[in-house]
């Protein structure tokens, strides 16, 4: 009996390890990407390390080695150590640090962002990450897209959620004229694929191949690349507090880009 036991619990356990490992995404032209695209961008991170033709650590007008500054009031200082591959993801890992100086002041938590600014850049395109959100107040994870030419707007947001609220989605885009928002709840914790089809003059947002909104970008019509970060407080998310578990990470297995 005590033998049927232990077997049951080993069994319940590899069956939890197997549900928190990420699922690839095909390499077969992806619901939603227009007739004859072909993949010209594509991510797996299941190499033992970075893959530094493909993604930078930071943001492009910061230096790589030394960080980057925080926007919107947040407390993180994005450092390139915070960016973990293991088990086919790469890990965006918040942690608490002794104040870092820089330019925005000291920071008492340091966390990952890759981008692939300078890397690799487009304009149009179907665009999917494979990913899974941390829980704890104040952590902001996000998916998104900013022009080449660095200028601010347009960007384009396939993903923002806040640790408080992990299992609502966010979904933005910021043009010349204004703001616009979709919010999907009740979205579950493990791994889904958050995608966005950019068009001229249109882009549509998907979660796990189904449609759950569609805006008009008339102005959105630059290169533009892709970003991954974990912020940590700010204005959107708050102040993380003291449940809030820390290292957190942000998790990411697969990143697509489609074009016709």
């Amino acid at each position: 009996m005590r033998s049927l036991l232990v077997l049951a619990v080993v069994a319940t356990v590899a069956a939890q390890v197997v549900a928190c490992e990420p699922a690839p995404l095909p390499i077969d032209r992806p619901v939603g990407a227009p007739s004859g695209s072909r993949l010209v961008f594509h991510s797996s991170f299941d190499g033992a390390s970075l893959d530094r033709t493909a993604w930078r650590s930071g943001l492009p007008w910061y230096p790589e080695s030394g960080g980057v500054g925080a926007d919107h009031s947040e407390l993180q200082w994005y450092r390139p150590l915070q960016a973990r591959i293991r088990d086919g993801a790469v890990h965006l890992v918040a942690e608490r640090a002794s104040a870092v100086r820089g330019p925005n002041g000291g920071k008492r938590f340091v966390s990952g962002m890759l981008t692939t600014a300078s890397r690799f850049e487009f304009r149009y395109g179907f665009v999917q990450f494979r990913a899974r959100v941390p829980a704890g107040r104040g952590l902001w994870p996000a998916l998104w897209l900013l022009p080449a030419d660095e200028t601010n707007p347009p960007e384009i947001d396939a993903l923002e959620a806040v640790g408080q609220d992990p299992t609502t989605a966010h979904m933005h885009y910021h043009g010349r004229v204004g703001t616009f928002g979709k919010t999907v709840p009740n979205v579950s914790r493990s791994w889904h694929t958050y995608a966005v089809n950019w068009q001229p003059g249109r882009i549509t947002y998907f979660i796990d191949g189904v449609v759950r909104w569609v805006v008009a970008a008339f102005d959105c019509n630059k290169p533009m690349y892709l970003l991954m970060n974990l912020a940590v407080g700010g204005d959107y998310p708050g102040r993380p507090d003291d449940a809030t578990p820390f290292p957190s990470s942000f998790d990411v297995a697969d990143v697509q880009v489609w074009r016709t």
